[in-house]
């Protein structure tokens, strides 16, 4: 059985030295619950750090987020990251880290790369540039859960960061 967020959070709270906590967008906060979110983690002796989008777990997102080929997807995906931001702002919390776990490909020669890389590239832009109080780390990972991943490597990272124009989109280091 897995904990509850709250039992979860109650452990963390009894390590020592831990007083920042990342949660996971719609898993452990929601638009809605934000305010309620803060409170625990005040009494808590902790706050929020950094909150991950759930841009990964969801299936409508099996075939990607941001860089999905259907643009209802990207919208949606789009649309939820910004609710997140507003979440992350009711908290203030200073940071969402976008990890695109599905954003990628399993097999060479099944999409179109400039386009893939194109549509993450502008939805990430869009978003901070909307809210330029917060930070976004975009966090890379090889392989995992796509054979290739859209963001594989740090220089992959580096230049997705730099492509976006943005000043307040950096690096994840996992």
């Amino acid at each position: 059985d897995n904990p509850s967020t709250l039992r979860m959070l109650e452990k963390a709270a009894k390590i020592p030295h831990v007083r920042g906590i990342e949660l996971v967008g719609t898993w452990d906060v929601t638009p809605a619950g934000a305010k309620k979110m803060k409170k625990r983690l005040s009494d808590l002796g902790l706050e929020c750090v950094s909150i991950i989008p759930d841009l990964f777990a969801d299936k409508k997102y099996w075939k990607g987020s941001y860089s999905s080929n259907d643009v209802k997807i990207r919208k949606d995906a789009i649309r939820y990251t910004r609710q997140m931001c507003d979440a992350a702002r009711e908290m203030e919390c200073k940071l969402l880290n976008i990890w695109p776990g599905q954003d990628g490909f399993d097999y060479l020669l099944t999409c179109d790369y400039g386009s893939y890389r194109s549509y993450f590239r502008d939805a990430v832009s869009e978003i901070a540039q909307a809210y330029p109080d917060l930070k976004f780390a975009l966090e890379y990972k090889p392989k995992e859960p796509r054979c290739f991943s859209l963001l594989a490597r740090m220089a992959d990272t580096l230049l997705m960061c730099q492509e976006t124009g943005c000043s307040n989109v950096g690096v994840c280091i996992d």
